[in-house]
């Protein structure tokens, strides 16, 4: 039997981090939701929004893929090592290992990146449509 330590579900893919830290996918690969992410990779954290996915490596790096249309994982803003993400519909959430928040994508009635007024420490992170 196989055994997950996390899930997460997108609009129509699901992701699962399996107990050994390797990551699972499945559903519409239409948007490239779910690409081939390299099975030898092990992650701590996952998070789908409507259709992209990212992922927190063991190093605190963040592999994102999917559908790109509103930069919710191109315009990620460089090098970032985060202890937490969240995706939304078209837009992506972090916090960063010193617990500033950082985000990307499009927010509704936003710009493509906006400035959270900051710099404030948060401990959980969740995201919305």
């Amino acid at each position: 039997m196989i055994k997950f330590k996390a899930i997460a579900a997108g609009y129509s893919h699901s992701l699962a981090i399996k107990e050994d830290g390797t990551l699972v996918q499945w559903g519409n690969i239409s948007e490239s939701q779910h690409i081939k992410f390299p099975g030898n990779i092990k992650v701590k954290a996952i998070a789908a929004g409507t259709w992209h996915s990212l992922a927190i490596k063991e190093d605190g790096t963040l592999p994102q893929w999917g559908n790109k249309q509103y930069g919710q994982h191109t315009n990620f803003p460089g090098n970032i090592k985060v202890k937490a993400i969240a995706a939304g519909s078209t837009h992506s959430l972090a916090i960063k290992q010193d617990g500033t928040l950082i985000q990307w994508g499009h927010q509704e009635n936003m710009p493509r990146a906006i400035a959270f007024p900051g710099p404030i420490k948060v401990k959980a992170i969740a995201a919305g449509r």
